[in-house]
């Protein structure tokens, strides 16, 4: 009974962790994206090829 508690505690922790990383990480994409966007617009056919 205390092991399930634990199990599912940790469950929900981990899950958290993981989904805090996969926003920031898409965060931080999105971001690159749009700094190279704004700084080379003449070149987008390029980096999109």
């Amino acid at each position: 009974m205390i092991w399930g508690i634990i199990f599912e505690f940790l469950m929900k922790l981990l899950i958290d962790l993981l989904t805090d990383l996969v926003m920031k990480l898409a965060m931080a994409a999105f971001s690159a994206i749009l700094n190279a966007m704004i700084s080379q617009p003449r070149s987008s056919q390029i980096s999109l090829a």
